[in-house]
């Protein structure tokens, strides 16, 4: 008869085992499910905290555009604005990222609007859908401020917004495009195959599974098909350690304008960090070249807005 030890030995080994057997089932079971994980990652709503850590002055701004309504904040300088800067954020991000444009950018004395994007934040929207709505969503964000002239600084997510609404709306006159992806199917894959683990197939399923829950397209969101088609100004930004979106995309952009164009590449920054601070040396050139295009703005006239 086994002694008491050997029971307990035995007991601890059945566990162990049946632990193993959990771990290895859920592993299975997660790996199963990563394109419909990332499906709701790509497109779903993402409510984050939204709180204003900043000593400029703002106000609360809202605005419908279609069937959502949209909120973010508007900072003003003292005087006449020299021009609105709207502050389009990436995905799973919201208007907070804009306070760094408006601390950079307000003291300079133009005011800066940054609102929470479609399914982000406080605003309204079931699914992200990367600027098939997001560029009529900027459209109307324009006209609630009315100010002009307008330049859009984007990043990522936001950045694509602002190439494919320029095509449609002349009143943006310039663009400051921060790690921007190129077309929307490569940037999702890429993403998707970063995971390591997956299948070809399952990084596919992942897209196809995206555009059937928002539905659009992926391949008529193109910001390389947009930048063929502008011939404003675009300030291209990408840092040179981002892996999540490598400066490949914005390359790509860069030779496909038409207009006056110029690729800054911001040394060691990563995806997310390379608008971070208003004092870091890649705003003195996103301010040179708005202030650049403003004055050049002072003797044109304001362009009608889109039907």
């Amino acid at each position: 008869m086994p002694s008491w030890s050997e029971r307990a030995r035995a007991r601890v080994g059945r566990r162990a085992r049946s632990a193993l057997f959990l771990f290895f089932a859920l592993v299975v079971t997660l790996w199963a499910l990563a394109p419909r994980i990332l499906a709701i990652l790509y497109v779903d709503r993402v409510n984050l905290p939204r709180s204003a850590s900043t000593t400029l002055p703002y106000r609360e701004i809202t605005f419908r555009s279609g069937d959502a309504v949209l909120s973010g904040w508007l900072f003003e300088p003292a005087a006449r604005p020299r021009g609105l800067v709207v502050h389009l954020h990436g995905r799973m991000y919201t208007r907070v990222g804009g306070i760094a444009t408006a601390e950079a950018l307000v003291p300079r004395g133009y005011a800066v609007l940054t609102y929470d994007q479609r399914a982000h934040g406080a605003s309204g929207g079931e699914h992200c859908t990367y600027g098939m709505l997001e560029k009529q969503d900027l459209a109307r964000a324009i006209d609630a401020v009315g100010i002009s002239p307008v330049y859009v600084v984007g990043h990522s997510l936001g950045a694509a917004v602002a190439l494919q609404a320029a095509v449609i709306d002349p009143r943006i006159r310039a663009i400051v495009a921060a790690s921007s992806y190129s077309d929307l199917r490569s940037a999702l894959l890429e993403r998707a195959r970063s995971v390591g683990v997956l299948t070809e197939g399952q990084c596919a399923e992942s897209v196809s599974r995206a555009e059937a829950k928002a539905g659009f397209r992926v391949d008529d969101v193109s910001p390389l098909a947009a930048a063929a088609r502008l011939d404003i100004p675009v300030l291209l930004v990408h840092g040179t350690r981002d892996t999540a979106t490598p400066p490949r995309h914005s390359e790509r952009l860069l030779a496909a304008l038409h207009g006056p164009k110029r690729l800054f590449l911001v040394e060691g920054a990563e995806h997310t960090d390379v608008l971070d601070s208003p004092t870091a040396p890649v705003w003195t050139e996103i301010a040179r070249f708005l202030d650049e295009q403003a004055a050049d703005a002072g003797a044109a006239p304001s362009p009608a807005p889109p039907p």
